[in-house]
């Protein structure tokens, strides 16, 4: 394998910024640290690079990353110049969502790209829970390991999304409104579970109903509370 090459450190060591692991931040470019010799080498990154931490999740990581404004670099415990850590940007949109990151169009998982159709501005994680496929392990050889399935749900401004990990493909769910769901809300992703894959369309709620229903409402209290009034007027 390639060695990392060590480039002289142009800033002040002392004025690193520690990011994440061995990531550090300096007024040019970012740097790590080597491992075989303590050294710090440059990343050649951009100090102006967006950060984006590692996330861990059972059987999952996703690297931690540094955007450019041309490339989106992958960036690993042991961090090499010379191998193939960065893929070219042809779009300007790159989020991290959940587990995945989204640019070029596409989440990415890691390992994969997968290309989506959706408002990728407004696109964001609303979370995600995990099936037990398998919870026990055998210790016999052969037998089943432990499985587990990710269920995704992210949002736009336009609908709401499933990402389907067997098709590795977002789909929408078809009635679900956008303004009813919250991220990181638990029951929000059980519902939406069970209505992924049901057919239709969107319920819209209707205001006007719900002003006439006040106002007849209103109406009739006016009513009897002139009622009343006369009525002890009369007694009186």
């Amino acid at each position: 394998g390639c060695k990392v090459l060590a480039y002289d450190v142009k800033t002040d060591a002392s004025k690193l910024e520690a990011i994440e692991g061995k990531l550090f931040k300096g007024t040019d470019f970012y740097y790590m640290e080597a491992d075989n010799d303590y050294k710090i080498v440059s990343t050649k990154i951009s100090a102006d690079a967006k950060f984006f931490p590692g996330v861990y999740s059972y059987r999952a990581y996703l690297s931690k990353a540094l955007v450019d404004d041309d490339y989106i670099h992958f960036i690993g415990d042991r961090f090499n110049i010379h191998m193939d850590n960065k893929k070219k940007l042809t779009s300007k949109i790159v989020k991290q969502l959940g587990s995945f990151y989204l640019f070029n169009n596409a989440l990415f998982d890691g390992d994969k790209s997968y290309p989506i159709t959706a408002d990728y501005e407004s696109l964001n994680y609303l979370g995600s829970f995990v099936e037990v496929i398998n919870g026990c392990a055998g210790e016999m050889p052969n037998t089943p390991q432990v499985d587990v399935k990710y269920h995704h749900f992210f949002r736009d401004k336009n609908s709401v999304y499933y990402f389907d990990e067997a098709g590795k493909k977002l789909q929408i769910i078809q009635t679900a409104n956008v303004d009813d769901f919250t991220p990181d809300n638990y029951e929000h992703l059980q519902e939406l579970y069970k209505i992924k894959d049901v057919k239709g369309s969107v319920k819209k709620k209707s205001t006007e109903t719900g002003v006439n229903y006040y106002a007849i409402v209103g109406g009739v209290v006016a009513v009897l509370g002139l009622g009343v009034l006369y009525f002890k007027r009369r007694k009186a």
